[in-house]
């Protein structure tokens, strides 16, 4: 996050410089309007020297699916995969977890 930006500020800015992909961010923003949303999750992790660093977990849909999606130094690899497609991908299992979680609750799907 930059100084002065919020955890969503934060998100959708971060998917647009490394994808191109402007987004929407879901879910439920309680109790009052001006509360951020909650994210799908945080997580903590680890490094070697002790520092731990935090990911805040959004989910998001892209408000210009048209755009051609920008391949950088942080978005290797980067596309539009089908829920079996990512069975076989070699992907951390939590991204298998998540996108499960991610399907069923905010899509209706299995």
């Amino acid at each position: 996050m930059e100084d002065n930006e919020t955890p969503e500020e934060a998100a959708m800015r971060e998917v647009y410089e490394e994808t191109g992909m402007k987004i929407k961010l879901l879910g439920e923003r309680f109790p009052r309007e001006d509360d951020l949303i909650r994210p799908l999750g945080i997580q903590c992790n680890r490094k070697e020297n002790g520092i731990k660093i935090f990911d805040i977990i959004y989910v998001g849909v892209p408000v210009n699916g048209d755009a051609e999606l920008v391949i950088s130094d942080e978005s290797k690899g980067i596309g539009w995969f089908s829920r079996k497609e990512l069975d076989n991908m070699d992907v951390f299992p939590d991204v298998k977890i998540k996108m499960n979680h991610i399907l069923k609750n905010y899509f209706n799907t299995n």
